[in-house]
């Protein structure tokens, strides 16, 4: 089912000291609570809200980011109930739906980190796609034009 709707309710980005080198970044991400939510476009439909931290610490104690939110999650009543009673008993979303729930918070979270953290001139919390030189070409004798 659709995610419909996604919040941020606390963002948090702090530089304590100067780049160094040696700088080690530990990324995470947890859902705190679900409960159920409505909303009056689904109001026949069960939705779920999600709550979630997600976070970058710049070590050794460089910086620190933060950012929480919830996302509403659209399911049938049933599978509504089947999640909660998961979510009661073990803390854990069901398999189900954790990947596509889990997933949009990290790609939504990565890439709002990503922008805050260039704004406080810090590295990229995640490893980006670069360019490396080729070794160029070895030319044969007869590749060569005088």
């Amino acid at each position: 089912m659709p995610i419909v709707g996604f919040n941020y309710t606390k963002i948090l980005v702090e530089k304590k000291k100067p780049i160094r080198e040696n700088i080690k970044v530990k990324n995470d991400m947890s859902i705190s609570n679900i409960k159920k939510a409505e909303i009056a476009i689904a109001k026949q439909e069960g939705v779920l809200q999600v709550d979630f931290t997600y976070s970058a610490d710049y070590q050794p104690n460089i910086a620190y980011l933060e950012i929480q939110g919830n996302l509403l999650f659209l399911d049938t009543p049933e599978e509504t109930n089947k999640t909660l009673e998961t979510w009661k008993k073990n803390k854990k979303l069901p398999s189900s739906i954790a990947r596509q729930i889990l997933n949009a918070i990290l790609i939504k979270c990565s890439v709002k980190a990503l922008s805050l953290s260039q704004d406080l001139n810090l590295p990229p919390h995640i490893r980006l796609p670069t360019i490396s030189p080729r070794a160029a070409p070895k030319l044969k004798k007869e590749d060569y034009v005088a």
